[in-house]
């Protein structure tokens, strides 16, 4: 059911181009990548911007099973595909079950199974025509985490306020009428550009009788994002976590083989950093690069046993690995390099300009990305800069392969260059 529903939603292009939650070739990195490179291409042109990350109340749990039913027949499920999801949804019962026994059961009046492969599916089918209620703002969704923003010059600050507002009571009236309730404590805003500190203290956003609060940091999809675009914050959870799990091994350090160790720091410790790692890799400061650097060499401490002053770095190449920095360098061009071949999904794509597109005869630089125009350094820290930056210097025989060999190729490529 899985499979043909959704054959049936690419073929129609049912699902906002702006849904990424639980599609192929879109994630919470590609999701949160084009947000982040928007707001800084914004700031490069001298604006400010507001990103508003709405969290909605228990949003699998309240879907309108009436109203989903209509929302399927009207986007094109046959009279015997809606009459088997309506088998599917409705008469369900739930109840407790404990020690002492059972309680009654209850019919399960609204909502998708959690848990269940459709469950996500059929909420991105009821919320599919939430963008058409927006007038001004642009809008991300990932399932039922939603992210709007707008971008304006500081001194038009006022009209984008009432803009903002005017789409805050759209949406409203959307969620409403979907059984769908933003929860105003759990949603909060982020300003962002040179005149962030002037323009915070008149921003005056409302959800209904509520204000929204204007943080300077916030979790968004689990990446800590700060309004300076530094992820210090989110930094400094993953290295707590990495040395709270590097600290777990070390009292079994000596039962361990190497190539155990190796797989289990892999896995436990440096995994935390993984996470968007694309999106905050151009960010980082140098200390903050260094701070990452230092859990990698613990970790090569730990499985080498070599003593806290002593030089480590040559032990990488024994144990199969890239510094931190090289590491997340190769996370980002096999993205790039996927979304390249895919051209998915279309809204990174977009944003990808080759030199043979504008000129033809350019042989020179055939397979060459064009540097997008920028006034400011910060440009440096967005998708469009650095998907340029560094798909561009890669060697030609790369660019050919196809991705399920790409990161191999490029991950010996880069140890044999460290």
């Amino acid at each position: 059911m899985n499979f043909q529903i959704r054959e049936h939603l690419d073929e129609f292009n049912v699902l906002p181009e702006t849904q990424s939650g639980f599609r192929p070739g879109y994630s919470c990195t590609t999701a949160l990548l084009t947000v982040t490179d928007d707001i800084i291409t914004a700031i490069d042109r001298g604006k400010s911007s507001l990103l508003l990350l709405l969290d909605y109340s228990k949003a699998f749990d309240t879907l309108n099973h009436d109203l989903l039913i209509s929302i399927l027949h009207f986007v094109g499920f046959s009279k015997d595909a809606v009459k088997l999801m309506t088998s599917y949804l409705l008469g369900r019962m739930q109840y407790v079950s404990t020690d002492k026994g059972d309680s009654s059961r209850q019919t399960v009046s609204c909502g998708v199974p959690q848990g269940s492969t459709l469950g996500p599916l059929l909420f991105s089918i009821y919320t599919c025509y939430l963008p058409q209620c927006l007038k001004n703002c642009r809008v991300h969704l990932y399932a039922d985490d939603t992210q709007l923003y707008f971008s304006f010059f500081p001194e038009n600050k006022d009209n984008a306020l009432t803009l903002i507002n005017s789409d805050i009571n759209n949406l409203l009236s959307y969620s409403n009428s979907h059984n769908l309730k933003i929860n105003s404590k759990k949603s909060s805003i982020l300003l962002f550009g040179k005149d962030k500190d002037n323009i915070q203290a008149s921003i005056d956003i409302m959800v209904g009788n509520d204000k929204l609060q204007c943080v300077s940091s916030a979790r968004n999809l689990g990446l800590i994002i700060d309004n300076n675009f530094r992820f210090n914050s989110h930094i400094s959870k993953c290295v707590q976590k990495a040395y709270a799990n590097l600290k777990m091994l070390y009292p079994h350090r000596h039962l361990l083989s190497q190539l155990l160790k190796i797989r289990l720091t892999d896995a436990l410790v440096l995994s935390n950093f993984n996470y968007c790692d694309v999106i905050y890799n151009p960010c980082l400061e140098i200390n903050t690069s260094d701070r990452i650097q230092k859990v990698q060499k613990s970790c090569l401490r730990f499985i080498y046993g070599i003593r806290k002053y002593d030089k480590v770095s040559h032990k990488l190449k024994d144990a199969n690995w890239l510094n931190m920095k090289s590491r997340r360098i190769l996370h980002s061009v096999v993205l790039f390099h996927n979304i390249i071949s895919y051209r998915r999904p279309p809204y990174l794509a977009k944003k990808i300009t080759f030199r043979t597109d504008v000129h033809n005869l350019n042989l020179r630089f055939r397979g060459k990305i064009s540097p997008p125009p920028h006034r400011t350094s910060m440009f440096r820290r967005s998708y469009s800069y650095n998907i340029y930056y560094l798909y561009n210097q890669l060697p030609d025989y790369l660019k050919m392969l196809e991705p399920k060999t790409f990161k191999y190729s490029f991950k010996k490529y880069l140890i044999n260059t460290q």
